[in-house]
C-alpha cells in the first residue's frame, strides 16, 4: 500500500518531464526568421572605429620644419584645406599654410622681436647717470 503512494508525486511529474521543451525567444541557437543581408552589414557605420587620421604628404619635411621651430612655435597637422598649423608659444598667434616652404618661411620671419621689458630699461639709464 504504502508503495503506490509514493509513486503518486513521480506519476504526476512524468507528464510535465515528457512535453516538448522549445526555447524562448532569446535562446541560444535560435536563429530569426529573416537572416541580415551582407549588403546592409557593410553600410552600417561603426562608431567604434576611429576616424582615419591623415597621412602628411612629405613627412621629413616636415618634420624638419617642426624640429627646426620648436622652440618658438606648436606645429601641427591637420587634414583641412590648410593643413600645417602653429601656434606661437609666447604670445598665442597663430598661422596657417598649405605649402611647407611658405610655412617654414613664416615660421622663420613671423617670430616677433623681443620687447624691452621697463625694469631693464631703468636700469640701462640708472647705470648710465653713474
Amino acid at each position: 500500500m504504502r508503495f503506490p503512494l509514493l509513486l503518486l508525486p513521480w506519476l504526476l511529474l512524468l507528464p510535465v518531464t515528457l512535453t516538448v521543451h522549445r526555447p524562448g525567444r532569446h535562446a541560444r541557437g535560435v536563429r530569426s526568421a529573416a537572416p541580415a543581408s551582407p549588403s546592409s552589414a557593410k553600410a552600417r557605420p561603426r562608431p567604434y572605429v576611429p576616424a582615419p587620421v591623415p597621412r602628411i604628404p612629405d613627412y621629413a619635411g616636415f618634420a624638419a620644419v617642426a624640429e627646426r621651430h620648436a622652440s618658438r612655435w606648436e606645429v601641427t597637422f591637420a587634414g583641412d584645406p590648410l593643413p600645417y598649423r602653429a601656434r606661437h608659444r609666447a604670445d598665442g598667434h597663430r598661422v596657417a599654410c598649405d605649402d611647407l616652404e611658405v610655412f617654414g618661411l613664416v615660421l622663420a620671419t613671423g617670430a616677433r622681436p623681443s620687447v624691452v621689458r621697463p625694469y631693464a630699461a631703468a636700469r640701462v639709464r640708472t647705470e648710465a647717470a653713474r
